[in-house]
């Protein structure tokens, strides 16, 4: 990814690069994510094959600077920022709906509920769940998608 950086001395112009990502040599198919505030931008690459490990799974990714606890049906997860982690959908006989809550870490000690809602999940699936803060940064939402 770049951005303009000027003229050169034709008028052409200059770019400079701001992000660079290299996907692995096993990527078949996928999204790119990309979060930004101010000068600062995360890249996420999100491989959305339907491959059997990922078959009955969900990835929920913190997509924010705040470390995240969640606990999403039976999994708890310690989602550092900008870090994911894997939810196993095994459970599911039919249509599910996920129970997701989340809560951020609000100072050293204390933990504030950002998230809680649900997510219907099919079996055989694979989702992608990014965490994002609003424009307040005081709730969260879920941006869902149904990969494979």
């Amino acid at each position: 990814l770049y951005e303009k950086d000027g003229l050169d001395a034709e008028g052409q112009p200059i770019y400079q690069a701001i992000l660079e990502i290299n996907l692995p040599l096993t990527w078949k198919s996928g999204m790119l994510a990309l979060f930004g505030k101010g000068q600062q931008y995360q890249l996420f690459p999100m491989e959305t094959s339907l491959s059997p490990e990922r078959r009955n799974t969900a990835q929920i990714y913190n997509i924010s600077n705040t470390p995240i606890i969640c606990k999403a049906g039976q999994t708890k997860l310690n989602l550092a920022p900008y870090t994911s982690g894997t939810v196993s959908l095994n459970d599911v006989q039919s249509d599910l709906q996920l129970e997701i809550q989340c809560a951020a870490l609000a100072s050293e000690t204390d933990w504030r509920l950002v998230y809680s809602g649900s997510q219907t999940v099919k079996k055989g699936r694979f989702y992608i769940f990014l965490l994002t803060p609003d424009a307040s940064g005081e709730n969260y939402r879920i941006l869902r998608f149904k990969a494979g």
